[in-house]
C-alpha cells in the first residue's frame, strides 16, 4: 500500500504511533539533532540542516523542506541496545536471597530513520538474533516490539559516505514504513503487517504513478549529491593499526 499525504496527516500519523508506542525521533537540543523520546510532533527539527567536519558540528537554517536534516548524531542502537541494563534484580526476605530478571517489554516507535542506520539495525539483527545460536533477549524483545519507520533522505551532508559502505538507497531494509518528501507532500509505503496494523484506523488517498516517479526522482538526485567517498579495502586491519594513533586523542580534546 502507497499513501500520498500532507503535513496534516503526517502529524495524525505521529499522534496515532502515540497511542500505542514510545515514540522515538529526532529533535532538536543544545544545538545538536538527536535521537529522543518524543511525544510533541512540533518539536522534530523540521527545516533544520547540518554543517559537518571532522570535529566540528553547526546546525542552520534549510527552509522550503521538512526533512532537510541528514541524520541525529546518534542511533536507535541507544535505545534498543542501551549503554546500561539491569539485568536482575535481587531482595532478601527472611534470610534467603532471591533473583528477579528484568524484563524489557518496551515499544518502541522510531521515527524517520535514515538508509545508513537502517543498515546498522540489520546488522545488530544478525548479530544478536539472527546469526546468534543465543540470541540476547533483551534485544529480542525490544527489536520484536519496535516499529521502524524511515525516511529517505533528499539532501546529504558532506561527511555523508552512503555508496562507500555499500547503502543502497533503493533498499528498505527493516523498515515497517518507509516516508519520502515530495515538492506536494509526502509518499507513505506501507512494507509489513505492522506497518499496515498502526494505519488502519487512518483513511489516507492512494498515491499516483506520477508520486511514484517522483520518489525515484529523489533517490536519483540524493545519490548524485554524494560526493565523499572511502577506500574500505583492509579497513579493519587499517584501524587496528591505528589504534594508539595521535589523532583519537586530539579529535577527543
Amino acid at each position: 500500500m502507497i499513501y500520498k499525504i500532507d503535513i496534516n496527516a503526517l502529524r495524525s500519523f505521529y499522534e496515532k504511533l502515540l497511542e500505542s508506542y514510545n515514540v522515538v525521533s529526532p529533535v532538536e537540543e543544545n544545538g545538536v539533532i538527536m535521537y529522543k523520546e518524543n511525544p510533541d510532533f512540533n518539536r522534530l527539527p523540521f527545516g533544520k540542516f547540518q554543517i559537518e567536519s571532522a570535529g566540528n558540528y553547526t546546525l542552520t537554517e534549510k527552509p522550503g523542506k521538512y526533512f532537510s536534516y541528514v541524520r541525529p548524531y546518534n542511533s536507535p542502537k541507544n535505545f534498543l541496545r542501551p549503554p546500561q541494563e539491569i539485568l536482575f534484580k535481587v531482595y532478601k526476605k527472611e534470610g534467603t536471597l532471591y533473583f528477579e530478571k528484568e524484563e524489557y517489554k518496551k515499544s518502541f516507535a522510531f521515527f524517520d530513520v535514515r538508509k545508513c542506520d537502517l543498515k546498522a539495525i540489520s546488522t545488530l539483527d544478525d548479530v544478536y538474533i539472527n546469526k546468534n545460536n543465543h540470541p540476547d533477549e533483551n534485544y529480542k524483545n525490544l527489536r520484536e516490539n519496535a516499529l521502524i519507520i524511515a525516511v529517505n533522505c533528499s539532501e546529504v551532508s558532506d561527511v555523508c559516505f552512503c555508496d562507500s559502505m555499500g547503502i543502497d538507497l533503493n533498499e528498505d531494509y527493516i523498515s515497517d514504513i518507509v516516508l519520502t518528501e515530495l515538492e506536494d507532500g509526502f509518499l507513505l509505503e506501507v512494507k509489513t503487517e505492522k506497518g499496515k496494523d498502526i494505519l488502519k484506523d487512518l483513511k489516507f488517498k492512494n498515491a499516483t504513478k506520477k508520486d511514484l516517479q517522483k520518489k525515484e526522482e529523489v533517490l536519483m538526485q540524493t545519490s548524485k549529491k554524494i560526493r565523499k567517498k572511502l577506500n574500505t579495502e583492509n579497513l579493519k586491519e587499517i584501524l587496528y593499526r591505528k589504534i594508539e594513533h595521535p589523532y583519537w586523542e586530539e579529535l577527543g580534546s
